[in-house]
């Protein structure tokens, strides 16, 4: 049986989606129905410059791809909630995992309000509704991380570096009472 040219487009789109859940570590599906021009050129600048690849892609795709690969109970999450209903894009981010959802956090909450958070995939959990991208703004980048590590290493040295040099001072006490 021969397969139609539309049947292959759609095949191939399916694949590009597979192939770019499997090549990144965590993907974010937000609603983006109603953005105008100017609101999704900034919207997609601020991903751009935040290294979030993003793709506007049908809910029917995205649906069969994450039941296909079944990844974190999606098809029983969605037969519960409706998570996939409007138009849909696709985030997707190596590292920095809360990026996205700080992006569609102010997006929703500064300008734009019928931005919607739909689900995100991350480390294996599937996350969803106003709790879920709470807890993913809530995740440090990187370079926080590295941030709080520098400080902590500081702040311990530093306090390192006065005991020794307070116990000097005791040693230099002790010798010129002698």
């Amino acid at each position: 049986m021969v397969k139609s040219s539309a049947r292959l487009r759609k095949e191939a789109i399916i694949e590009d989606i597979k192939k770019s859940v499997n090549s990144y570590d965590c993907f974010y599906v937000i609603g983006v129905e109603g953005l105008n021009v100017e609101k999704n050129i900034d919207f997609r600048r601020i991903c751009r410059k935040s290294d979030v690849a993003v793709k506007v892609v049908k809910n029917t795709f995205i649906s069969m791809v994450l039941k296909e690969l079944n990844l974190g109970n999606f098809a029983e999450k969605n037969k519960d909630n409706g998570l996939l209903r409007g138009i849909s894009a696709m985030l997707f981010i190596n590292e920095s995992y809360g990026t996205p959802g700080r992006i569609v956090k102010k997006f929703k909450g500064d300008s734009f309000e019928k931005m919607s958070f739909k689900l995100a995939y991350v480390a294996g959990e599937l996350y969803t509704g106003d709790e879920g991208l709470k807890y993913l703004c809530s995740i440090k980048t990187l370079g926080e991380t590295l941030e709080d590590i520098v400080s902590a290493i500081s702040s311990c040295s530093s306090k390192v570096v006065n005991t020794l040099l307070s116990c000097g001072n005791v040693v230099n006490a002790i010798k010129s009472k002698k």
